[in-house]
């Protein structure tokens, strides 16, 4: 025997039993899975979220990449800007560790050095320090002797191979 009490305000009906029983089967236990969302909306909710994270992994690596490139591109300008100045310095870096030249100021507006602005700055410095000056190479020097030309401007001294031949 089974002493039953029922609570006069709990709906007798029947019918609304078998699918609340097959929702309990179904629903994950409390505080489980979806956390008070339904199941539809949490996948979506974390495929947008692995969707984002790829985005910003993507991003990431292309800013990487850009600030690789601009690395590589400043370099080279640089190296372009030290090949031109070293048309009038000896070291060619010295226009920017001595001089201390900004290399945005001898770009030009299509992003290119720009050799006009990098010899002026090298004369400048030139003017400044003459020590700086880039001294005539060797190969300079003697591609003038003997061919009736003296490099920088050197006159002979009077002295001739004849009278220095001749026997006194």
């Amino acid at each position: 025997m089974s002493t039953e009490t029922r609570d006069p305000n709990t709906a007798t009906d029947h019918s609304e039993a078998p699918e609340s029983a097959a929702a309990a089967r179904t629903a994950p236990p409390e505080g489980e899975g979806t956390g008070g969302r339904e199941n539809g909306t949490e996948a979506t909710e974390e495929s947008g979220n692995a969707e984002a994270a790829g985005y910003r992994r993507r991003l990431r690596e292309a800013e990487a990449e850009r600030d690789r490139l601009a690395e590589q591109v400043t370099a080279l300008q640089r190296r372009e800007a030290e090949r031109v100045a070293a048309e009038h310095l000896e070291v060619g870096s010295d226009l920017f560790d001595v001089g201390k030249a900004e290399l945005h100021d001898l770009i030009d507006d299509d992003g290119h050095p720009d050799p006009d602005r990098i010899r002026t700055a090298a004369a400048t410095l030139v003017g400044a320090r003459p020590g700086l000056r880039r001294s005539p190479s060797s190969a300079e020097v003697r591609a003038g002797i003997g061919q009736g030309s003296y490099p920088s401007g050197a006159r002979p001294s009077g002295a001739s191979w004849s009278e220095a031949l001749r026997t006194r």
